[in-house]
């Protein structure tokens, strides 16, 4: 929300294109913070019993130190599609039922 925030207020005034911009940020606010913390669960869903990856902080070093700190990013694009879709519609929500309710806009 404060990324959604900073970014549509940067606009001025609330227009469809600052909340839109705002929208865009907000999603990849949340999937850049989130995206690590989902490739070290992937990688341990799908590690063997055999597989030396036995905790959560070996399995993110093994990640870094093999594959470099960008592998924690892997699949970034995809969640940022996935999940824009709903902050496209989330948002501009937020925004009319403040007003209606009569809270104002953010």
């Amino acid at each position: 929300l404060a990324s959604y925030d900073l970014v549509k207020s940067s606009f001025g005034a609330t227009t469809g294109t600052s909340v839109f911009a705002g929208a865009v940020a907000a999603s990849a606010a949340y999937v850049t913070c989130a995206a690590p913390f989902d490739v070290v669960k992937s990688r341990l869903m799908v590690a063997n019993a055999k597989d030396d990856r036995p905790s959560v902080l070996r399995c993110l070093w093994r990640i870094v130190s093999k594959e470099g700190p960008l592998a924690l990013f892997t699949g970034w694009l995809p969640s940022l599609l996935r999940l824009l879709p709903t902050t496209l519609l989330v948002f501009p929500l937020l925004e009319r039922f403040r007003v209606i309710l009569g809270t104002g806009a953010f």
